[in-house]
């Protein structure tokens, strides 16, 4: 048996020595400090100081008494088998996994002894059983981690047999092995394969965009065993192909093409892209990976046009140019077509409305368009409004604000046809179009949940907020909402040919776009008075308008129903926190009703669905594992009646590149049994357990004491260094 002892501070022995000579001297000058005091006192505080140096220095440089036995016994030894993805691969008759699952079977038959336990490992370490059935080695795990398994099987065994491709995506196997003294034996397993095989290796993209800027997709293509060929490359937005390329491959090179996209929303979107080999291919699950890009707003691109200068346009303009965010186009109609200038047009500085150039070229340019008090009439606007049309039910956003010009014999009947009010026609006068009294609006009983209205969050509170606002002047009368409108803020006393209070302000949505109608020109008039008098904590003018634009252009934390993950990106079987919000399109809340969570992966299958019931705000957060495939994914929720409210989109990752580069590795398993003492084999060659057993190390037994580390020492020496301080303070005092 060897004894001897260790130093567990950093540096160990020379570091001791120095904590040593440093305590030494505090001992030595503190004895110093004592003249004047009796002579047995002064021994009594010198005794005190040498302890409590020497025991500091102890407790400091922690010596551990270490003593190593070997025994007769030889030490356990762990048989590491890999089950990652890559152990799939071979000829289709005789996989790597199919040879591996020859040996198990083999080693089984043979009587072992208890010191041989067997593992399965890849991302993670699994114990295992000689008795499972042969079918159960799969391979599944999505990554391999030789370092990893090495870590655990420390405490188990001082002999690994490691039988595997040497396919490792860990870092520092044969180090980690090397450090904690383990003698490794290799199996190899993949000699004489001929594999021929396209795959995607990485992916380099954006991870964050910006909305109609062009993102960049470029994959890396890499080929084995194929001359040089050709492939195709698709692109998938959700399940729609948008992109197709047909690339070039050289002979067991690689390629790397690129894909540009222009993002048209904003949120997670979720993207695929897959690999048609066109020739033969072993391993066809590394020919498609699916990616999240986060699209984001770098800023919001507007066009208003107002009819005639007046302080409501100037309000809104002024506002919407202070936000850093906002790209703001404005035109202001000073002029029409009928106007007689007494002048040529070029001699003016004051250009015509460019209708064609704005409508026709430019309008899908714009995030939203405002129509504040303007006259559709005198410029010939129903030429356009099939683009409108277009531009809306695509996903864009009108405003139309009142005023004396707005609606009635001002607005062309096409696109009238797209608000969510039906406006009077015809011959009615300025007085039934037109109502001029003041008056504060009333919040509707849809209006109460809706986040344009809200101007505070508590519904209460917001209830009073709105009886404080300056009153409305003037209001352009509408005959009634569409079916598809839905009211917000109606005139308190007022009724429309409904029998419904007169509309004030009203939404809808049309397509894929959104509309809003304020059938008035004074909200300018908020803008003098903060939306909460006693807290002061904004304008009702700007809470009004910053909630109505981000409404309007499908500001994500404006949606009605939502899903939230707290992750974007998962890894396999990793545990999901999904907080699902259901409210109608209202923002009424969807409460305590049951409804149905579905994933759904890339290419549109259901992977599971669970049911799940909504708490009285209409929210409900579900805990449930990622999936253990690789990919992007769809999480919707639907209702009772089966209709789609809210979806959101997640990628689940493996962490290394197990398929990227599917070549067994030779080298990896020669070298990490030369450098640890171990034996290498080709599956092909290897022989019986016993073997492995005759080759194991004898037992060591190595016990370790730490008798400076427990509190029956700490508690002493502190109470030791308390007393000196007490005793010496008080007779230095005294003397």
């Amino acid at each position: 048996m060897n004894r001897f002892v260790e130093f567990e501070v950093p540096g160990g022995g020379p570091t001791a020595g120095g904590i040593l000579l440093a305590c030494a001297l505090l001992a030595f000058f503190g004895f110093k400090g004592l003249d004047g005091l009796p002579r047995s006192r002064k021994a009594f505080l010198w005794t005190l100081r040498t302890l409590s140096a020497g025991g500091v220095a102890l407790l400091s440089i922690q010596p551990s008494c270490v003593a190593e036995d070997t025994s007769e016994d030889v030490s356990p030894i762990a048989i590491a088998v890999d089950v990652s993805r890559s152990m799939r691969i071979g000829a289709p008759a005789r996989t790597r996994m199919d040879q591996v699952r020859a040996l198990i079977k083999r080693w089984r038959e043979e009587k072992h002894s208890d010191n041989v336990s067997i593992w399965s490992f890849g991302k993670e370490l699994r114990p295992r059983r000689f008795e499972d059935p042969i079918e159960s080695w799969e391979g599944i795990e999505s990554d391999t981690n030789m370092a990893e398994a090495f870590r655990g099987l420390a405490s188990e065994a001082a002999t690994v047999v490691v039988v595997s491709d040497g396919r490792d995506h860990g870092s520092g196997a044969i180090q980690e092995a090397q450090a904690l003294g383990l003698r490794v034996h290799t199996i190899w397993v993949g000699e004489g394969e001929r594999l021929e095989d396209d795959g995607i290796a990485a992916l380099n993209y954006d991870r964050v965009g910006f909305l109609r800027r062009p993102i960049r997709i470029r994959p890396l293509i890499r080929s084995y065993g194929r001359s040089a060929h050709v492939v195709n490359l698709s692109l998938f937005e959700n399940d729609e192909l948008i992109k197709q390329l047909r690339v070039d491959v050289p002979e067991e090179g690689e390629v790397q093409p690129q894909f540009e996209v222009t993002p048209t929303k904003v949120g997670r979107l979720l993207y695929r892209i897959e690999l048609d080999p066109m020739g033969p291919d072993q391993v066809p699950e590394n020919n498609w990976q699916s990616l999240i890009v986060r699209v984001v707003r770098d800023e919001l691109r507007a066009l208003l046009v107002a009819g005639r200068p007046s302080w409501d346009a100037r309000f809104l303009r002024s506002w919407l140019k202070r936000e850093p965010t906002v790209d703001l186009i404005t035109f202001f109609i000073l002029r029409d077509e009928g106007d007689d200038p007494m002048a040529a047009s070029h001699e003016l500085a004051l250009i015509p409305f460019p209708t064609d150039e704005l409508f026709r070229e430019h309008l899908g340019s714009f995030d939203l368009l405002i129509f504040q008090n303007f006259d559709f009439v005198p410029f010939e606007m129903d030429a356009y409004i099939p683009q409108i049309r277009e531009y809306l039910e695509r996903g864009g956003a009108i405003a139309v604000i009142g005023g004396p010009l707005a609606f009635s014999s001002g607005l062309s009947p096409d696109f009238a046809s797209l608000l969510p009010v039906e406006t009077l026609r015809g011959t009615a006068s300025p007085k039934e179009l037109i109502l001029f009294d003041a008056f504060r609006p009333r919040l509707s009983a849809e209006g109460r949940y809706h986040p344009i209205v809200a101007l505070h969050a508590d519904p209460s509170a917001n209830e009073i907020a709105w009886k404080r606002v300056p009153p409305f002047h003037g209001l352009n009368r509408v005959l009634r909402l569409r079916p598809w409108g839905h009211l917000l803020l109606g005139h308190p006393s007022v009724l429309g040919e409904d029998g419904k209070p007169l509309p004030v302000l009203v939404v809808g949505e049309r397509g894929e776009g959104r509309v809003l109608v304020l059938l008035t020109d004074s909200t300018w008039r908020w803008a003098f008075q903060p939306a909460e008098e006693d807290e002061g904590e904004g304008l009702a003018y700007e809470r009004f308008w910053d909630a109505a634009v981000r409404w309007l252009i499908r500001d994500p934390s404006f949606e009605p129903s939502r899903i939230t993950t707290d992750q974007e990106r998962y890894g396999p079987g990793a545990q999901m926190h999904v907080e699902v919000l259901l409210r109608h399109q209202t923002y009424r809340p969807i409460a305590g009703q049951g409804f149905r969570l579905r994933l759904m992966n890339s290419k549109g299958a259901q992977a599971w669905s669970l049911e799940a019931r909504t708490d009285s705000q209409g929210q409900a957060r579900i805990e449930c594992p990622a999936p253990r495939e690789a990919g992007g994914y769809r999480l919707i929720a639907e209702d009772e009646a089966g209709n789609a409210k809210a979806s959101e989109v997640f990628v689940v990752e493996e962490g290394g590149q197990e398929l990227a580069d599917p070549r067994p590795d030779p080298e990896l398993m020669r070298e990490l049994a030369a450098k640890t003492g171990g034996v290498f084999q080709k599956i092909e060659e290897a022989g019986s357990l016993k073997d492995f057993v005759a080759l194991a190390r004898p037992l060591r037994r190595i016990t370790r004491s730490k008798p400076f580390a427990s509190p029956a020492f700490v508690v002493p020496l502190l109470l030791l260094l308390g007393l000196e301080w007490i005793l010496r303070r008080r007779w230095l005092g005294k003397a």
